[in-house]
């Protein structure tokens, strides 16, 4: 059933749209080298994880600081998230730093030092909630780059994940502003906050002129808080902005409740009023209306509805549990439907009267009573049977038992709890027959502890069975052992054993043991003859002893328990002198008490060997050898060499054959005497077997070699490490230690074969011989070279041939062997060499059977290269203005023949050569020139020059000359016509060239008056023509001006009046005149002072 709710709900959810955690916007700005490939493996991490990018090329009006890499200001996130929805920025650095230039199998491979750095920020607070930097030294490849990119982004999408979860979890303070509303909207609003489960605390701050404002505590994000303001029916709310912790909402228009009914909830499962025994329940319920949910609640929870169906996993406590669950529509209709469940873990209680575990039946027919503790008791069965409830939970049930003894007894309550309870009966009440097996109850038992076999026999079983109190061991087939402690006399032992069911019987047997002698057994030293003065003296007794003695020296005890009893072992350190020791023994055991005397012999003297012969370290090529030898001592025990026994002569003498082996190199022998007393004596003989002869190896000569000297060296080397003496020819010769081989010269007198023998023996008598043959050749070698003649070549592959006057054993050319043969007593031989560029060394080296070594050498040449040849004048599509050209240019080679410019001999000097053409008309020519040299090597080159000598022809269209312009900035406008036009410049600035021969310059003037414009027109051939117009330039406009005269009059005589700070002329009589520019002026004053420094001031402004 379980199973059948899980693929439900699976179904029914697998297209519901997570809003509360959806992931946030996310802006990637990448700034560095390789930005773009950075950036799109950074969107494509963020994209496969879930998070929504905001493309940054779309932002037109997107600056650097926009992006707050440099800058924390919370404004400029603000903005930037207002204006393009971005929450969460991923900004980052590349740095690519080239380390150098690789060659790797013939390919060049640039190296680089990467450097990343990458951060994660916050929008809505400026904070950075990861940071990261990576660096990796010589790089190749940009696969690392990508690498870096794609595991920063995957930590950063993984950090903001965890990040946004655990804020929209948090609880957070924000003020919100809703304007346009009025009072019975505000408690609509209020209403609508109090339902909304992520809102903690709503408190009104004010209301004034249609403005809510409220101070509300929010689990979660601002935007989260957004979509809960959004999510309001009554009144409509749309968000006009919102800032880090405030959000400005406006109420739209007023709301028409289409749908007044609530929502219907059906619950689908569990059925109402069911007892559960798991604390896990699984909930599946359906909710219908006509307008769309708002939400789901169950139990408090906000719950996922995908078709009208939702489910939810509840948790049940112990008895009875009430699940609520609430729906709302966007009209903010509520459906309420609740009901209950039973949890019950725990199993019936459950006792059973009578009867009792293990109760004796004599009947077929018990009665069992009991009594059960459960509230949603569902049942009591009694073997299968439904018992009888006679209230207070007790119970009452009659059964036939027939040939069974068990009752069962089940309860169960209506969760499925059960309670079961097994109780056995017996019809048996006699207790088990217990019999003696062994040992014999008639014999005598010797030791004090003593193993007892029992049989016990019992219909029902045999449940315990002690012997003198302690547990039995089972054996089987009804037989138990026991180990049990005797004392001496008679002693009587008591059995107990138990069946099943609690039947006992006991039953008595008596065994009697014997009192056993004082005995001593000496277990070291094991000879009563010694070799130490010093010696530690152990034994044994065959039970325990309370205290023993040694020569008056208490011994230290050891007891040991034995299957047979307790044994004391004894020790004491015992001090003995040369000869004969007595040693007495007391010793007090718990039954009895003895005492014993031994004598021990005191012997520390070796025996003495001496062996004869053969003398140590001596050298035997024969592989048995004779020993002989002597031992002394009186009390002689045995003798041995390498473990074999060897017999004694008269006077104690001994020789045997001694079998050095197979092996070679040192042999030795072990010689050991012993004497009774475990004193010995070991002598080691050494002795050499060497039966191989040395091994002669001769070095120089080589046995059958041709040898062009008179005095022979000759060296062989011989292997033996015990070598005695060599001789060559008869004669000793002579070690060189360095070299490591032995030395004679030998001289002969005549050419022809010689023989030499070499005769070596080592120290043991072994001797070889070592004979060979040489042959003795005085005849010089000659060796000539026969081609190639000229010293020049102009091939690079070319024969050499040359001749040897007698038989040649090895030849080379250049260092490599070249085949010759012989006929008519020379050598002859002919190779092709393959030569490179410039000179070549031809080395011959020759060698005859006799040593004799002759070299030729010869320089060959070889010229195979075109002369190198250079243009230097004219160049190529060059633009010429003469017709008249020196065409210039450079050659090397050193055997350079002739040079010709378009077919003419031209003279070369220095390796440079000139020529003057003469061309009849303009056009397009072309310019061959031709290098050889001796050897028949070719260069040539070819250009092309263009001959133009007509300038071109230039008009001005605009302006004319003497035009007046009020402007500074003029156009320059005219036509041009030449086919290699090169450029137009007006007044030294370069014109733009229009179609049709046309062209236009801006020029601008600093100043008025009259200026020239120059235009000049140059081709590719240098030609140049030039025009000029003359331009007054006036941009001044016309001044105009409005004079005023005023007149007044002072009534002191003498005194002075300043019109605007300039002082006019006063008459005898007082009266004053002045002239004022009013458009120049707006404000007259007035000032006049009288001769005793009296002034009057006034101020009048033009039309008062």
């Amino acid at each position: 059933m379980r199973r059948i709710f899980v693929l439900l709900a699976l179904v029914c959810f697998s297209d519901v749209l997570w809003a509360d955690i959806a992931k946030p916007r996310v802006l990637v700005y990448i700034q560095g080298q390789r930005a773009d490939l950075v950036a799109g493996v950074v969107e494509e991490v963020f994209l496969g994880a879930g998070y929504r990018i905001v493309d940054r090329d779309q932002l037109k009006n997107i600056k650097k600081v926009d992006a707050a890499i440099y800058s924390k200001d919370r404004k400029k996130l603000l903005a930037l998230k207002h204006r393009y929805g971005v929450e969460v920025i991923f900004a980052g650095k590349v740095r690519l730093e080239l380390q150098g230039v690789r060659e790797i199998y013939g390919r060049s491979y640039r190296f680089y030092n990467i450097r990343c750095s990458f951060k994660a920020i916050v929008v809505d607070t400026a904070q950075v909630i990861w940071s990261k930097a990576y660096r990796k030294p010589s790089v190749s490849s940009m696969r690392f780059l990508m690498r870096m990119a794609k595991k920063g982004a995957r930590e950063a999408a993984k950090r903001i994940g965890i990040f946004w979860k655990k804020a929209s979890r948090l609880e957070g303070e924000f003020e919100v502003v809703i304007s346009k509303i009025s009072y019975p909207q505000v408690v609509l609003f209020e209403a609508f906050l109090k339902g909304v489960k992520r809102v903690k605390a709503a408190v009104r701050r004010s209301y004034l002129k249609q403005t809510a404002i409220y101070e509300i505590t929010f689990r979660g994000r601002r935007v989260g808080l957004e979509r809960v303001l959004l999510r309001c029916g009554n009144p409509s709310l749309k968000i006009v902005r919102s800032t880090a912790n405030r959000v400005e909402a406006e109420v739209g228009k007023k709301v028409v409740v289409a749908d007044g009914e609530a929502p219907k909830i059906r619950i689908l499962y569990p059925p109402l009023g069911q007892f559960f025994r798991e604390a896990t329940l699984t909930i599946l319920g359906e909710v219908k209306d006509k307008s769309p949910l708002a939400g789901v609640v169950v139990q408090g929870k906000r719950v996922l509805v995908s078709k009208g169906k939702f489910v939810f996993l509840a948790r049940l406590k112990e008895g009875r549990n009430t699940i609520l669950v609430k729906a709302r529509d966007v009209h903010g209709n509520v459906g309420r439907f609740s009901f209950y469940v039973f949890l019950d873990t725990k199993a019936p209680r459950l006792e059973v009267f009578r009867p009792r575990e293990g109760a004796v039946v004599k009947g077929g027919e018990v009665l069992v009573a009991g009594r059960v503790v459960e509230e949603n008791l569902k049942y009591v069965k009694v073997n299968g049977f439904l018992a009888q409830m006679t209230g207070n939970g007790n119970f009452v049930c009659r059964l036939l038992l027939g040939k069974k003894r068990v009752i069962r007894v089940e309860a169960e309550d209506k969760a499925g709890n059960r309670a079961i309870l097994v109780r056995r009966l017996r019809t048996d009440v006699v207790g088990p027959v217990i019999s003696w097996v062994s040992p014999p109850l008639e014999g005598v038992v010797v030791r004090s502890f003593v193993e007892v076999i029992l049989r016990v026999v019992d219909d029902s079983g045999v449940g315990r069975v002690l012997v003198q109190g302690e547990e039995a061991e089972v054996l089987g087939n009804g037989l138990y052992k026991a180990r049990v402690k005797l004392a001496p006399g008679l002693n009587r032992l008591k059995v107990e054993a138990w069946d099943r069911y609690g039947n006992g019987s006991t039953s008595y047997f008596s065994l009697r043991r014997r009192v056993v002698p004082l005995r001593m057994k000496r277990l070291a030293p094991a000879s009563l003859l010694v070799s130490s003065s010093e010696t530690w003296y152990y034994g044994m007794f065959n039970q325990k002893v309370l205290w023993a003695e040694v020569n008056g020296q208490r011994a230290q005890l050891r007891y040991v328990k034995r299957p047979k009893g307790v044994r004391t072992f004894f020790q004491v350190r015992l001090r003995l002198r040369e000869g004969r020791n007595p040693i007495w023994i007391r010793a007090k055991g718990v039954e009895s008490e003895g005492s014993w005397r031994e004598e021990l012999v005191l012997d520390a003297t070796p025996p003495r060997l001496e062996v004869s012969s053969p003398k140590s370290g001596s050298w035997h090529n024969r592989r048995k050898v004779l020993v002989r030898g002597r031992v002394e001592d009186e009390h002689f025990q045995s003798m041995s060499a390498n473990g074999e026994v060897v017999a004694l002569q008269e006077g104690g003498r001994f020789e045997f054959w001694w079998d050095l082996g197979v092996g070679e190199g040192l042999k030795e022998v072990r010689l050991e005497a012993r004497d009774r007393a475990g004193n010995r004596v070991v002598e080691w003989l050494r002795v050499h077997l060497d039966t191989r002869a040395p091994r002669v190896e001769v070095r120089a000569p080589l046995p059958g070699v041709r040898v062009s000297r008179r005095e022979v060296k000759v060296m062989a080397r011989v292997e033996e490490e015990n070598l005695a003496q060599v001789w060559v020819n008869g004669k000793l010769a002579r070690y060189f230690p360095r070299r490591g081989v032995f030395g004679s010269l030998l001289v002969f007198s005549t050419s022809g074969k010689k023989r030499i023998e070499v005769v070596a023996r080592d120290k043991a008598g072994n001797v070889a011989k070592k004979e060979f043959w040489v042959e003795v050749d005085l005849v010089p070698l000659k060796l000539s070279l026969v081609r190639p003649q000229r010293l020049l070549v102009g091939q690079s592959q070319v024969w050499v041939e040359g001749v040897a006057n007698k038989r040649l054993s090895e030849l080379r050319l250049n260092k490599r062997l070249v085949s010759f043969e012989f006929r008519e007593g020379r050598s002859y031989f002919r190779v092709r060499v393959a030569l490179k560029e410039g000179k070549n060394l031809l080395q011959l080296w020759g060698r005859d059977f006799a040593g004799r070594e002759v070299e030729v050498r010869r320089w060959l040449e070889l010229d195979s290269r075109a002369p190198r040849l250079e243009f230097l004048f004219p160049v190529q599509d060059a633009h010429l203005n003469k017709r008249k050209v020196r065409v210039v240019g450079k050659v090397e080679d050193p055997h350079l023949k002739s040079v010709l410019v378009n077919g003419k001999y031209t003279r070369y000097r220095k390796g440079k050569f000139a020529a003057i053409l003469d061309f009849p008309k303009d056009g397009r020519y072309r310019l061959r020139v031709r290098a050889e040299d001796t050897l028949g090597n070719v260069a040539e080159r070819v250009r092309t020059v263009v001959i133009d000598t007509k300038a071109p022809v230039l008009s001005i269209r605009s302006p004319a000359s003497g035009l007046r312009l009020n402007r500074r900035k003029i156009a320059v406008l005219g036509t041009v016509q030449d086919e290699n036009l090169a450029e137009v410049r007006v007044n030294g600035v370069s014109a733009k060239l229009l179609k049709k021969g046309g062209f236009l310059a801006y020029v601008r003037f600093a100043k008025d008056g009259e200026h020239w414009i120059r235009v000049v027109a140059r081709d590719r051939a240098g030609n140049t023509s030039s025009r000029e117009v003359k331009i007054n330039i006036d941009t001044r406009p016309p001044s105009v001006s409005f004079v005023v005269e005023i007149q007044g009059k002072v009534d002191k005589p003498g005194s002075r009046v300043w019109v605007n700070g300039q002082e006019v002329k006063v008459d005898k009589g007082g009266r004053w005149r002045a002239k004022i520019d009013i458009m120049r002026v707006k404000v007259i004053e007035i000032v006049a002072q009288d001769p005793n420094g009296n002034i009057t001031r006034t101020v009048r402004k033009l039309g008062q």
